[in-house]
């Protein structure tokens, strides 16, 4: 970014939490990351998780993937077999989740909106959630050591979190309940 630029001078002023919100809002803080689209997914890469997940993935997070996220060990890099990698880390997910909340927790999984993830020790879960807002706004959460927490309400407040990326200029994203997920939180 030049020297002297102001953030919010080149942020859409009052975008509306919609897809091309999203959208613009996406674009802008990868940029402000370093990300330069060397990491974009192409679409067969997003329809090839959707079908392995049964499920569209959230707007907001198939954005994030088509454009690129930036470089680095700690964002999920999707390579040639998306469906394998998928799967191996939902086995690995529902291992940890075990090792904590007994064995039976893998049956719980099976009835949870899945995971997918998005940069280390962060997910999002594909299924919409419940609550009010945006559709496009899914909470993010923290995994680490077998325990889940809701890290952000939506991506655009996990971004801040994480990297003190500017947030839009739209409300904040309610509270959402993801179903089974919000029962492991703790």
């Amino acid at each position: 970014m030049t020297e002297g630029t102001n953030p919010e001078d080149l942020m859409p002023m009052d975008p509306r939490p919609d897809e091309d919100a999203w959208e613009a809002y996406i674009d802008f803080t990868l940029k402000l990351l370093g990300a330069d689209g060397s990491n974009a997914v192409p679409n067969s890469t997003v329809t090839t998780l959707e079908a392995a997940l049964g499920h569209p993935l959230p707007f907001e997070l198939a954005i994030l993937l088509l454009i690129g996220v930036p470089n680095g060990d700690d964002w999920h890099q999707w390579g040639d077999d998306p469906a394998a990698e998928l799967a191996d880390w939902q086995d690995t997910l529902a291992n940890e989740l075990s090792a904590v909340h007994g064995a039976t927790v893998k049956d719980r999984l099976a009835a949870a909106s899945p995971m997918i993830p998005i940069y280390r020790g962060f997910a999002m879960p594909v299924e919409q959630a419940e609550g009010d807002g945006s559709p496009d706004a899914n909470p993010v959460f923290a995994i680490e050591q077998g325990r889940v927490r809701v890290a952000a309400n939506d991506i655009a407040a996990w971004l801040h979190l994480v990297f003190d990326a500017p947030l839009p200029w739209w409300p904040d994203a309610p509270d959402k309940h993801v179903a089974v997920w919000a029962d492991l939180i703790g």
